[in-house]
């Protein structure tokens, strides 16, 4: 098995991650990722909201809809956000790749040289 069990926390790595803190529930990482971003963009979002109506003293629950308005959006944002990181993940990933594959080339170049002096 590719990866660590500690106390009944298992992470595999893989194409995907799996974070299972018992045998019965497996939650793929990359849920975990987008759930995180966008709860917490939304909470940061009605954080947002609340403070804007605290400045102006106005009551701050008087409209709830204006809290979820402003959830929406950041989550929104987070939902974005969350895509642009995986994005760039994946050509950090493939840039290594390539990067890996020329050092072999060159190591390899390199001992043919040294073998034919």
């Amino acid at each position: 098995m590719d990866g660590c069990d500690v106390m009944n926390f298992r992470l595999r790595a893989g194409p995907k991650f799996v974070v299972s803190l018992n045998s019965s529930l497996h939650i793929p990482y990359s849920i975990m990722s987008v759930l995180t971003s966008v709860s917490g963009f939304a909470a940061f979002g009605v954080l947002v909201r609340t403070y804007a109506l605290g400045l102006q003293r106005r009551p701050l629950l008087s409209n709830p809809s204006s809290h979820l308005a402003a959830a929406v959006v950041f989550g929104g944002f987070g939902y974005f956000m969350n895509g642009v990181l995986e994005r760039q993940n994946a050509l950090i990933e493939g840039k290594k790749d390539i990067l890996l594959q020329h050092r072999a080339r060159a190591e390899e170049i390199a001992a043919k040289q040294q073998a034919a002096q």
